[in-house]
């Protein structure tokens, strides 16, 4: 695993009890739009990537891993910002794993998530789009508009599109999806292995509504790949990190 080095300020959780969250430096992707004339989107400046992996550290408790990261885009102003959004897919898992009193490593799936408008099991076999809603543009929801849920800096702090048109002409999102942990009194571990892909789009080329698996809806102008990866190995009791998805993902 990563050496994570920053050190975020103590937070204080309970009398006696405190939790700190230890962050390593970000990984950045970039993609300047140089030759935006060979694909009609010179309204667009940059579309830029930042990855964060972190552990939370809680006193008296075993520490939690995970990953969040913030996809921007800019573009060359204001009113041109809704011509552009994020679609991000999704493959791999969320599981549990336990070791029993004979040394048997036992796996299952008891983690849910909110998918296409339904509950489902946090397990994707294959690539599909990452959405709760049958809209695929990332963040969009109903009655906020399309943008409405990006967000932007203004006299800096952190303000929704549908609350105040940015000053900047630049939007973000955010996704964090979920730590890694070993929790209870029966040594219970969640674990996490994932791949995605975030790529911006012409929002006109963005569908309303589609499927999970229309994976071809448009040609994305700029994709980045990351991922999240933090399995608990219950022989050397410590969360590891794995380039390949974890096995368990396809059973």
């Amino acid at each position: 695993m990563k050496i994570l080095k920053l050190l975020l300020p103590l937070l204080l959780i309970a009398p006696g009890a405190w939790s700190a969250v230890v962050r390593e430096k970000p990984h950045v992707q970039k993609f300047n739009n140089a030759n935006c004339a060979q694909t009609s989107t010179c309204a667009l400046v940059e579309f830029k990537l930042e990855t964060n992996e972190y552990k939370v550290i809680f006193s008296g408790s075993a520490p939690s891993f995970g990953t969040d990261i913030k996809m921007s885009y800019r573009t060359r102003n204001v009113s041109q910002l809704e011509e552009f959004g994020i679609v991000q897919f999704i493959k791999g898992c969320k599981f549990n794993s336990y070791k029993k009193p004979n040394g048997k490593i036992e796996r299952y799936f008891g983690i849910t998530r909110d998918f296409f408008g339904k509950r489902e099991r946090f397990q994707h076999r294959e690539w599909v789009i990452d959405s709760i809603e049958q809209d695929p543009m990332y963040n969009s929801f109903e009655g906020l508009g399309r943008h409405g849920a990006y967000r932007s800096m203004i006299q800096g702090k952190v303000v929704y599109y549908f609350q105040k048109k940015p000053v900047e002409p630049e939007l973000f999102v955010t996704d964090l999806p979920g730590t890694a942990s070993m929790e209870g009194p029966n040594d219970i571990a969640t674990n996490t292995s994932l791949v995605f892909r975030s790529c911006l789009y012409k929002t006109k080329d963005i569908p309303l509504q589609t499927t999970p698996d229309d994976l071809s809806f448009a040609e994305p102008i700029k994709c980045f790949e990351w991922s999240s990866s933090y399995i608990y190995n219950h022989e050397s009791n410590k969360f590891e990190s794995k380039k390949e998805l974890d096995p368990f993902c396809d059973s």
